[in-house]
């Protein structure tokens, strides 16, 4: 077919007559398809923390896909794997629990330092208990569990307690190992326990800081309201 009307070599008409490099047709598609890509990523990412949650790791990628409105293949395509997907989530799941921390354990009052710390902990555990009980069951991919290791939530906690001691608002004598262990197996009596169908997360860390600091402190505090 000929050129007319001023048509470039390339060209595309648009509505109303005037000619489109074929270039920027071209950028419009790549635009689009990665537009694509990244809702396709974000529903397969949604859809696999729901299918964990239900599964745990055993979760199939045809179970995953099939949530997510995909194809199997896309899955491959983004994350190479059933445990690159997983790892992705792991990686999430890190990433909240950080932000949440923000820079509590330098910044903030030791007590507040804590009870932020240990809020994050249950929303955490609220939100992935499934990779809790993954990780202490063994059935976590090592391919999949690298990030968690960054998270040094042991050192942090111990970090705001060793503070609270230095700073005298916890007790001198303080062992501050066994009071972090203490402290980091509240998920699992928050997740396995009564207490979290009797009240919401952040009573239960008031209630945790009350029973602690009436120890650490070595003396009677009084009840919050």
């Amino acid at each position: 077919m000929g050129l007319g009307n001023g048509e470039r070599p390339g060209s595309e008409l648009a509505e109303g007559g005037w000619p489109v490099p074929g270039l920027q047709v071209l950028e419009l598609m790549t635009q689009s398809r990665r537009s694509d890509a990244v809702a396709n990523r974000t529903r397969l990412l949604d859809a696999a923390r729901d299918a964990f949650a239900d599964l745990g790791p055993a979760a199939e990628v045809t179970y995953i896909a099939e949530r997510a409105g995909v194809g199997v293949g896309t899955i491959y395509r983004h994350f190479g794997s059933k445990e690159g997907l997983l790892h992705e989530v792991v990686l999430e799941a890190v990433a909240e629990f950080e932000r949440e921390l923000g820079d509590s354990e330098q910044s903030a009052e030791p007590v507040a330092a804590l009870r932020v710390f240990l809020i994050a902990l249950l929303h955490a555990t609220d939100s992935y208990g499934w990779l809790f009980d993954a990780m202490l069951s063994g059935q976590l991919p090592e391919e999949a569990s690298h990030g968690i290791e960054g998270v040094e939530a042991g050192r942090r906690l111990s970090a705001v307690l060793e503070r609270g001691v230095t700073s005298g608002a916890f007790r001198g004598d303080l062992d501050v190992d066994v009071a972090s262990n203490l402290l980091l197996g509240l998920p699992l009596t928050w997740k396995y326990g009564q207490l979290r169908e009797s009240m919401p997360n952040a009573d239960a860390v008031d209630r945790t800081i009350e029973v602690f600091l009436a120890g650490a402190m070595g003396d009677e505090s009084p009840r919050s309201t």
